[in-house]
């Protein structure tokens, strides 16, 4: 029943998410292979929570009262091992390690009582150690200059959001004021769109569209207004308006060479195709 209404979307908008996978398991596969998906949950388990993550699942499995659970987590994980990436099993991380617990619980009854602490104070010493890799606790400016943006892409990839939605108002603010009311900002991918959608409110920017994924479904009422597009290619751009100029392009205070820096900052008008066809053009699924 929680699950009908996903199911009842998915199927009246083609299957997008099979769609995704399909794609992504065709053209990239190196992001999806099964050796790369078991190192990555070392590090959103732990080292030193795999035993309890592992008692968790056998602790489900073994028992004809509890195997329908351990079943339900074992299914996504056999299917993602061969086509997801490793963060889409993540909410099943918590679910094991609770199951974990009370493996512990029920095994440490009547002995081996020194196991409940020993676990307990190895899983606070191993998220104390982990936090800034598994959080982004450390101020930007420290986070820029350390070794995590290596590790963690989508920490680097937020790196100068504050400047990213700056450069674009000032563009909007640049704008004829007749046209400013009609202006859309069309973004290349959702991290983009949802810096605008997070901070640029105060700034007077209106909320970002995007082809990207789900923002696909999100299309705006039109695009006849002139167009900030931040980060897509200005000669797809061409095919697209009768007219473009690049204004500009994406810095960070940082300088940290992120996915964002150096995107190219264009302002377009007048669209060459129909609204339909144009939104079509632009649906990313990547």
């Amino acid at each position: 029943l929680i699950l009908a209404p996903n199911l009842a979307w998915q199927a009246s908008t083609g299957w997008p998410s099979l769609q995704f996978t399909l794609d992504h398991r065709s053209s990239q596969t190196g992001d999806f292979s099964p050796l790369a998906f078991l190192a990555e949950q070392l590090a959103l388990i732990g080292p030193l929570a795999i035993p309890l993550w592992l008692a968790g699942l056998w602790w489900l499995l073994r028992a004809a009262s509890r195997r329908a659970l351990g079943i339900s987590a074992a299914v996504p994980l056999l299917i993602y091992l061969v086509v997801g990436k490793s963060y889409y099993v993540g909410p099943l991380h918590p679910f094991l390690l609770a199951a974990g617990a009370c493996a512990i619980t029920e095994w440490t009854a009547t002995r081996r009582l020194w196991l409940r602490p020993a676990a307990g104070i190895a899983l606070v010493l191993q998220a104390l150690a982990l936090l800034p890799l598994l959080l982004p606790v450390l101020p930007e400016a420290t986070m820029a200059q350390s070794p995590l943006p290596s590790i963690r892409k989508d920490f680097a990839d937020t790196v100068g959001w504050h400047d990213l939605v700056s450069q674009v108002a000032t563009i909007n603010a640049g704008l004829p004021a007749d046209e400013r009311s009609r202006a859309v900002i069309l973004t290349n991918n959702y991290g983009e769109a949802g810096a605008i959608n997070t901070y640029g409110r105060p700034l007077g920017l209106p909320t970002a569209v995007s082809g990207q994924l789900s923002y696909y479904y999100w299309r705006p009422a039109s695009l006849d207004g002139p167009v900030i597009a931040v980060g897509l290619d200005p000669a797809f751009l061409a095919t697209l308006f009768h007219s473009c100029r690049q204004v500009g392009r994406v810095s960070n205070s940082d300088r940290l060479q992120n996915e964002e820096y150096g995107a190219p900052l264009t302002v377009c008008r007048h669209p060459r195709l129909p609204p339909d066809s144009l939104w079509t053009r632009l649906k990313a699924f990547r």
